[in-house]
This record gives structure tokens, C-alpha cells and sequence, in this order.
């Protein structure tokens, strides 16, 4: 996609085109905005830079656990929910994954932007004048649950974790017409809308052995994987590169070795050209694809939620045990099975299941209604009234009179 997209971008561009504008006056109807995942179209996820690596040949994964797994591919792409500092041994998980192999990527996207916004700011622009006033309406909620979530992380959250891939650099001004750097070359600036406020800067240091971060697993658990790794990323000297600039501050750059320069890891500010829908914009397709240039082999996107995704996870792992539920062809197989199985056990064993016709007893005989009026006379001592229901019941099924 040097500049222009192909068939399967276009085909997903074009269903979040559409999501955009024909649920105009349906406000916020089947729009999905779940952060970074690969397989959702959704305008917060990456399926586009998905396909564009599919297109490019890459094979395409996506994983939720860091473990043995996700070891055999060469390339990682992860865009965490979480704008907090990555812990120290999600850190090192990844490190040394790079170490294990030559090329290994490591592309990093931060937190620090999300879609939601310019969206609803899209959808005020392109609406209809009698439905202006609720568009307004949705975007100044979504504009008061951002700054409620600003607020939550820069005040009500613990201290911040150690740093050891890059720093934040907030409440930045800069002209963002002003690009620099590898990425910047063919691009137009006035074209292209990033987000700058924030910015993730490189270390001064990547050699400080006290802030080397260390792998801690859970002796008790099996994860004997991790023993073979005998190198790690930070055993040469580590410096950064800067690999696209605004205005002269850092917004994406490479932090490697010259004596692995195919082991890398790259840090992406935010997702402002590379989720799915800024990547409606041209421009922003043009960076996508240069950092598409950067992936080697087969391709893996460590997909987590608001939660650190979770280290280990060996053949031996508990959790692990029933993954092969979800994948094919029992995802399919299961799921007919358990529908099937319901559906047998509301037909055949609830009362209120299928009707089944009622077996009445047959009348009772002539002698028992004797029975019965003689123990009624014996306790009324009124033969007139009995013989009265005798001579009812006679006439009732047609015999005479004795």
C-alpha cells in the first residue's frame, strides 16, 4: 500500500464509512468502539493495519496471554488499552522475546489517543440540521466521560511504574504542520492530523543497568520456557532513533542495537494514524504503510483490555486447558451441539414443554354410586333426598326407573 490502498483496506475502510455516515439519526446504533483489536471493525481497532500486513504477505495472528505461543512469530504489534507505564514484567517478557531471535519487531503504540472523539465530531459535522442539536449532545457526554477518565488517571491512580521504554512528555503545543524525520518524507503535514498533546520521548539512558527489568514468574506454576533464554535485549548498547518528529518533539522512534540492528523495538506516541478510522485519511495511510515497511515474517497482536495481559502460560497451564474450544472447527462445533442440547432439555423435561393429552379415567359403575348415596342416607338419615340423586343419576344416563 505505497500510497494506495488495496482491495481488502479499501473493503474495510469502506464498512466504517458507511457505519459513519448511514447511522446518521440513528446515534451511536451498531457503532463499536472497542480500543485495539485486530479482527473488530470497530474506529478505535487496527483491523485495517491488519489487513494491510495480510496484504503484504505477513501472516496474521492475534494472542491475549504472553506465553510459549506467542514465541515462533517474528513481529509483535500491541496497542494496550492502558495509558499507564507498562509493568516491569510485561517489559521483560517482551525484551527477552526479542533476544530469542534475529529479526525481532516490537511495535509499541501508546494510549493517548482515542477515535470516540472525532467521530462524534464527524457525525456533528455531516448532520442533518434537525439533528444537530443531539449530536451535540452525544459529543459533549463524550467530551465530560474523556475528561472524567483524564482526571481518574492523573489523580486517582498509584504512582506510575518504573520507566523503561520511553517517558511522558503532557500538555505540549506544537505546530503540528511541522513533521520531521524518515516518516515525514512525502508526506504532506497539512494533510495529516496527529495527536500531540501527549508524547512518548526515549530514554536518555537504555544501557543503565539499574533499570534493567527483571522476569518474575510464580514458582509454583509450570513456565519452564522462559529457562532457555541465555541473551538479552540490552546486551549491547541500546540507542533511539528518531523515526518521525512534530515540531522537532519525537512522536515515533526505534530504540536498537548497531550489533542487532534487526532486533528493534519501535515506539508509536498514539494510535492517530494507525487506528481504523484516521486511517480514512490518505496521508495517514502513507505512515501506516512506512510502518509496514518495519515488520518482518509472521505477525502476532497482543491483544489486552484495561488489564496488563497476563505473563506465562506453558503447555501445562490450567487456563490453557480448554482454549481448544475456540478454535477451529470446534468453535463451530461446540456451539451447535450446547444449542441443540437446550433445546432438547426445554422440549422433553419442563412441564411446560410439549402438550401431551390427558388419559381420563372411565365412569365410575353403577354400584358405586349405591355405595355412595346408601353411606350418605346412613349419615343424613333422609331417604327422600336420597332417592332423588339416584333417580338424577338414572335419568342422566338414560335408564328407567326399577
Amino acid at each position: 500500500m505505497n500510497g494506495t490502498p488495496n482491495r481488502s483496506v479499501c473493503a474495510v475502510l469502506a464498512s466504517i464509512f458507511l457505519t459513519m455516515t448511514m447511522s446518521t439519526g440513528c446515534f451511536n446504533l451498531g457503532t463499536d468502539f472497542t480500543y485495539g483489536k485486530s479482527a473488530d471493525q470497530s474506529v478505535n481497532g487496527v483491523s485495517v493495519f491488519a489487513n494491510l500486513l495480510r496484504e503484504r504477505g505477513h501472516s496474521v495472528s492475534r494472542k491475549g496471554r504472553l506465553s510459549k505461543r506467542v514465541d515462533k512469530f517474528d513481529t509483535i504489534f500491541w496497542a494496550p488499552n492502558n495509558i499507564e507505564n507498562p509493568p516491569e514484567n510485561v517489559v521483560a517478557w517482551f525484551e527477552q522475546w526479542m533476544a530469542k531471535g534475529d529479526p525481532r519487531v516490537m511495535i509499541f503504540v501508546g494510549r493517548t489517543y482515542d477515535a470516540t472523539i472525532p467521530y462524534y465530531r464527524g457525525k456533528l459535522e455531516r448532520a442533518e440540521a434537525d439533528d444537530r442539536e443531539n449530536w451535540q449532545r452525544e459529543l459533549a457526554d463524550v467530551l465530560m466521560q474523556s475528561r472524567e477518565y483524564n482526571f481518574d488517571w492523573n489523580f486517582g491512580s498509584p504512582d506510575p511504574a518504573e520507566q523503561y521504554w520511553f517517558e511522558a512528555e503532557e500538555d505540549l503545543k506544537l505546530d503540528n504542520s511541522n513533521l520531521g524525520g524518515p516518516w515525514a518524507e512525502g508526506i504532506d503535514a497539512n494533510a495529516v492530523s496527529l495527536e500531540t498533546s501527549t508524547l512518548l520521548k526515549p530514554l536518555k539512558d537504555y544501557n543503565d543497568e539499574k533499570s534493567y527489568p527483571t522476569l518474575a514468574i510464580d514458582s509454583t506454576n509450570e513456565y519452564d520456557e522462559y529457562e532457555s533464554w541465555f541473551e538479552d535485549f540490552r546486551e549491547s548498547k541500546l540507542s533511539a532513533k528518531e523515526l518521525l518528529t512534530v515540531d522537532g518533539q519525537p512522536f515515533a522512534f526505534e530504540v536498537s542495537s548497531p550489533d542487532s540492528p534487526g532486533r528493534k523495538l519501535i515506539v508509536i506516541s498514539n494510535g492517530s494514524f494507525l487506528l481504523n478510522l484516521p486511517l480514512l485519511e490518505p496521508e495517514h495511510q502513507k505512515l501506516a504503510s512506512m510502518v509496514a515497511d518495519h515488520v518482518t515474517g509472521d505477525v502476532v497482536f497482543i491483544e489486552s483490555d484495561s488489564r496488563w495481559p497476563r505473563v506465562g502460560g506453558g503447555a501445562n497451564d490450567p487456563a490453557l486447558r480448554w482454549t481448544w474450544i475456540g478454535k477451529a472447527p470446534m468453535n463451530y462445533i461446540v456451539p451447535h451441539f450446547l444449542f441443540w442440547g437446550v433445546l432438547y432439555c426445554f422440549v422433553f423435561y419442563p412441564n411446560f414443554g410439549r402438550p401431551k393429552r390427558i388419559q381420563f379415567h372411565p365412569p365410575k359403575a353403577f354400584r358405586s354410586h349405591v355405595q355412595a348415596v346408601a353411606s350418605i342416607l346412613g349419615r343424613s338419615k333422609e331417604r327422600s333426598w336420597a332417592r332423588e340423586i339416584i333417580d338424577m343419576w338414572l335419568k342422566r344416563n338414560n335408564k328407567t326407573k326399577s
